[in-house]
């Protein structure tokens, strides 16, 4: 990631690469073990990385309304891993118990926050190590305040149940684009999707905008 960002390059573009698809084969199984039957890895992922004096993103839910199963399993659940080591100090994650959060309907990251800021748990990890929360559950990044500490990065993935069906959708032309354009293509069709979804959680550099527009001229 640090390689991408010398590049002016943004982290999710990690995801081209097999080193990330390892670490997403490594925890997948333990992500599956908290949905019901039936999830599978979505291909909603993305990539962070967070330099001293900035902040990771606001907080929110990943799926607002997230349904359960009768056990209470998500049918939708991110699994969030450090890639390099990170604390309070160095913008770890914050997570929400579900019940500090439960009557705010709409994802407004201010209220959120508030609503959540006694009750969520500083999640500390070291490289390597993950994190896992369910659709509907309110998370944050912390504020990365160790100035002159290396730039804090990580990866996230997510997986579902058929009941998501929007989710269900990428899995099915992430699959297309592999099968018809090879594995380097789909990857790459992914990340630009990624970067677009998410761009307005984490704006796009004008040069990253630029390669996206070429990219689809391209395809």
């Amino acid at each position: 990631a640090e390689a991408l960002a010398a590049r002016g390059l943004p982290a999710a573009c990690v995801f081209l690469y097999d080193e990330a698809w390892a670490l997403v084969d490594a925890h997948l199984p333990a992500l599956l073990a908290i949905l019901p039957a039936g999830a599978r890895l979505n291909y909603d992922c993305y990539a962070f990385r967070v330099e001293p004096g900035s902040r990771g993103w606001a907080a929110h839910r990943d799926r607002d309304g997230c349904p359960t199963a009768g056990d209470g399993a998500p049918h939708y659940a991110t699994c969030w891993v450090a890639l390099t080591d990170c604390d309070a100090a160095t913008a770890c994650m914050r997570v929400a118990p579900l019940a500090a959060t439960r009557g705010l309907i709409r994802d407004d990251p201010r209220a959120l926050a508030d609503a959540a800021a006694d009750d969520a748990t500083t999640m500390p990890r070291r490289r390597g190590e993950a994190v896992a929360w369910g659709g509907d559950t309110v998370h944050w990044g912390g504020a990365h305040d160790a100035i002159g500490e290396p730039a804090r990065i990580a990866l996230a993935f997510a997986a579902s149940t058929p009941r998501m069906t929007d989710d269900l959708d990428r899995v099915r032309a992430f699959g297309a684009w592999r099968r018809d354009e090879g594995l380097f293509e789909a990857r790459l069709k992914l990340v630009c999707l990624q970067l677009h979804f998410y761009a307005d959680a984490e704006p796009l550099h004008d040069r990253v905008v630029g390669l996206l527009d070429e990219l689809e001229g391209y395809w």
